[in-house]
């Protein structure tokens, strides 16, 4: 049996850069890559206080209650959760919920 090997980075940093980018928003997350272009990750991932605990965490879409309209995000760190109904829209726009 031949042996795979399989080289994992992850990297979670938050430091301020220069950019000639005019149309950043103020608040998102971005990815960076090796030649340096940004990749916004809002709605996917979001940065916000936790309403649990009170710490900025990243928060991403657990799951989705259509008959009531609301969506739950959970923190990536903690596994805190927060029903968000003001998201609903963004996450319709993108196709992550269905209509």
């Amino acid at each position: 049996m031949r042996e795979s090997r399989l080289r994992i980075l992850l990297v979670v940093s938050l430091e301020e850069r220069s950019t000639d980018m005019d149309d950043l928003e103020a608040g998102s997350l971005y990815l960076v890559d090796r030649d340096g272009s940004l990749f916004l990750l809002r709605p996917y991932l979001t940065r916000r206080e936790c309403t649990f605990c009170g710490q900025w965490e990243l928060f991403f879409l657990d799951k989705y209650d259509r008959g009531a309209g609301v969506c739950t995000v959970k923190s990536l760190e903690k596994g805190h959760t927060i029903e968000d109904d003001e998201v609903t829209a963004v996450f319709r726009h993108v196709g992550m919920i269905l209509p």
